[in-house]
This record gives C-alpha cells, sequence and structure tokens, in this order.
C-alpha cells in the first residue's frame, strides 16, 4: 500500500479539490491495487529463480522500461491535454494553462545564438500579434528573457489596439556591442551580433511605437566570455564589462529613440548564485 496510496490522494486532490473525505476515499481504493501488485508482482519474485544472467535482465528491463514508457505517455498526454484534465477537472486544466511554455519558447526563440548553426534564426517579424491593429505598436526585443514578457505583452496589444512584433534570441541581448568566448569569437557569438544587427536595422525601418528591451545581465558578472563596444577592444573584467553594457545600452535606446521610438527597460531578472568552492 505504501506505493499506491500517496499518488491516489494527489490525483484524488487535483480531481476534487479540497475534500478530505475524497482523500480518505482515495487512500481506501488504493489497497485494490497495493494488494494486487502483492499478489502479482511483489511475492512471485520473492520467489523468483533468477540464476541466469537472462533472467536477471529480463527483470531489469521489465522495471526500468515500464515505468518509464508509463512516465513518458503521462507527460506526453498533460501536455497535449488529452486525458481527463479538461473535460472533468477544471483546476487541472487551469494548472496546465499557467505552466504551459511561454509563446516565445516553440515558435518565436532564435536558439543559433547560443547553439551555432545547428539552431534556428527567425526573421524579423515572424513573430506577430494584432498585426492588422491600427495602435501604437509595440516592440518586445531582447535575449530569452525577453519571452517570458509575451502573454503580459499580448495581452496589453490586444487592450490597446496595438499590433505586437516579439524578436528574442537565446544567450543573445540586443546591445550594441560585441561578445566572444573566453579567447576567441565562437560562432553563436559572431551570429548573435549580426542578428541584433538585423533587428536593430528592422526597427529603424520600424513605425515609431514602444520598444521593450528585456535582456539577462549575467553576461556582465558571469565568467568565460568578454565583451566590447568593438571588436578590438574586448575585456573579460567584470568592472569594464559593467561599463560596456551601460554605454552599449545608451548606444542602443538613443538609436531607437532617434527613429521614433519609446524605449521601456525591464529589469533583469535577479538570479542566485551559490559561490563556487
Amino acid at each position: 500500500m505504501y506505493l499506491w496510496h500517496w499518488p491516489f490522494i494527489v490525483f484524488a486532490g487535483l480531481v476534487f479539490p479540497g475534500s478530505p473525505a475524497v482523500s480518505l476515499i482515495a487512500a481506501v481504493l488504493s489497497l485494490a491495487p497495493a494488494l494486487a501488485s502483492y499478489r502479482w508482482v511483489e511475492a512471485p519474485l520473492r520467489t523468483a529463480s533468477l540464476a541466469s544472467n537472462g533472467s536477471r535482465l529480463a527483470m531489469v528491463g521489465v522495471f526500468l522500461v515500464v515505468p518509464v514508457a508509463l512516465a513518458g505517455a503521462l507527460g506526453i498526454a498533460s501536455r497535449k491535454d488529452v486525458w481527463i484534465s479538461s473535460a472533468f477537472t477544471p483546476s487541472i486544466a487551469a494548472f496546465n494553462d499557467t505552466h504551459r511554455p511561454h509563446a516565445a519558447w516553440d515558435d518565436c526563440l532564435s536558439t543559433a545564438t547560443m547553439m551555432g548553426p545547428s539552431g534556428t534564426l527567425r526573421d524579423w517579424g515572424s513573430c506577430t500579434w494584432n498585426s492588422q491593429a491600427s495602435g501604437v505598436p509595440l516592440y518586445l526585443v531582447g535575449d530569452s528573457n525577453a519571452g517570458m514578457f509575451t502573454e503580459g505583452l499580448e495581452g496589453a496589444a490586444a487592450e490597446l489596439g496595438s499590433p505586437l512584433t516579439l524578436d528574442s534570441a537565446a544567450a543573445c541581448p540586443l546591445l550594441d556591442w560585441y561578445m566572444s568566448g573566453a579567447s576567441a569569437p565562437t560562432s553563436p557569438a559572431t551570429i548573435c551580433r549580426e542578428h541584433v544587427d538585423q533587428t536593430l536595422r528592422a526597427l529603424d525601418e520600424a513605425d515609431p511605437g514602444v520598444v521593450v528591451i528585456a535582456n539577462s545581465d549575467l553576461y556582465v558578472w558571469s565568467g568565460g566570455s568578454q565583451v566590447g563596444s568593438a571588436p578590438n577592444e574586448m575585456s573579460d573584467n567584470g568592472e569594464d564589462k559593467a561599463k560596456i553594457w551601460e554605454a552599449s545600452l545608451r548606444r542602443t535606446i538613443d538609436r531607437l529613440q532617434s527613429h521614433g521610438h519609446h524605449v521601456v527597460l525591464v529589469q533583469p531578472i535577479h538570479r542566485f548564485e551559490y559561490p563556487k568552492t
């Protein structure tokens, strides 16, 4: 029973939240699979002869493959919402809706800026909402942090009657600067700079609107990378990188404002890092 009662109780609580009686009934119902598994699984295994290597391997295979397959099937089912969640349990459906990946993750995020040529590289304008709206355009740009604000900006665009364009790139902040590896330029860093140039040119030509910039600042305080205002002015010193970040951000804002855009900066999401020992 100790293997069965807790899943029954948890699942029953999700299906019928806030009912102690349901949890008690679920615990009682768990006796049936507990007795069945003891009768036909546990007891036979205790007395089974596993003299040959083949028998041992077969047992290990069964007890590895079956749980992994079931867990995978449940995971896929829950992600695709093809089981009972929506039909019978609004609480599970609501949980799924609030824990889905951001819209930017699967369809809009450029990954070649982090993975190199094997990743994807989205063109400007490939992710838009309310494209026919006539209000002041909204532009959400930056690294993967920008994607976290997709739903909020999407809601704002709908309420304001504005078109929304999203352009986010993994490990690639929208800044007028250069990045490289610890000792030399890397393919993702080169692709990142090209992507930033493409995004800024697109914003130069876009209708004036509100540009929301959301970047992580880990490029400043984390090791293993260099940044610079020019390819021949790279530094891996933390204080230098902070100054370069500030100057690069100022240039980026000035450029956007010179083309009639209003700029909103989103404060980087705080990260808790344990000291390395």
